[in-house]
């Protein structure tokens, strides 16, 4: 597929008007999630790239991280400053963007550098490094709970815990496997403060898979 430069489409007024106010460009192929934040959009792509753009639609970084066949989602945690993304790699990549520690947003510039922390994959991974397919399990869906608490579900119905760790990497902990290893294709996070549920701490996990 053609290269495409970049582009913005602003509408003015047209939060009023027209429901869509901003239009970005800059993947080569299919967009598979995104995620906002106050000050940015990151936008993640069947053509492996992960791209941050300014909230005026400026694109400020393009990470590539991931091989294969693109990269299905991705998340951020504002009060680490990390962003996390998960492809048909098989991979998990920790960021923390240069332009998201220096001066704000206002000060960064387009870049093509390396952001990675670390690369860390789910346990049934670990134990079948090689190439992957389109057998090979790969993160469908991610979950913050905590600033260091991670959940991930997969295409082979494994829901997991990840407890990161400061030093990079993280340890595992696998909680249930939907029946007949459907794929879990949404993951949502109860929240604590919705209402009282009389059970502690303990995370509350909605999952949806495509079994029949």
């Amino acid at each position: 597929m053609e290269q495409k430069k970049p582009t913005i489409t602003l509408r003015e007024d047209s939060l009023y008007h027209d429901p869509i106010a901003l239009v970005l460009f800059g993947h080569n192929a299919r967009v598979w999630d995104c995620c906002i934040s106050d000050d940015f959009i990151v936008t993640v792509s069947e053509d492996c790239t992960c791209c941050i753009w300014g909230i005026d639609g400026e694109q400020l970084q393009v990470i590539r991280e991931h091989i294969g066949r693109g990269i299905w989602r991705c998340l951020y945690e504002p009060k680490l400053s990390l962003l996390i993304t998960a492809g048909f790699d098989s991979a998990i990549k920790v960021h923390r963007p240069p332009a998201f520690l220096s001066g704000g947003l206002d000060e960064a510039q387009l870049s093509h550098g390396r952001t990675k922390m670390f690369s860390i994959c789910v346990p049934h991974v670990l134990q079948h490094i090689g190439l992957t397919d389109s057998k090979s399990e790969y993160v469908c869906c991610l979950r913050f709970s905590s600033q260091d608490s991670l959940y991930a579900a997969t295409n082979h119905g494994y829901l997991y815990h990840a407890k990161l760790c400061e030093t990079g990497g993280a340890h595992w902990n696998q909680l249930v496997q939907v029946s007949n290893g459907a794929p879990i294709i949404c993951m949502d996070l109860l929240s604590k403060d919705s209402f009282e549920l009389g059970y502690g701490d303990e995370d509350w996990i909605a999952i949806g898979d495509v079994s029949y």
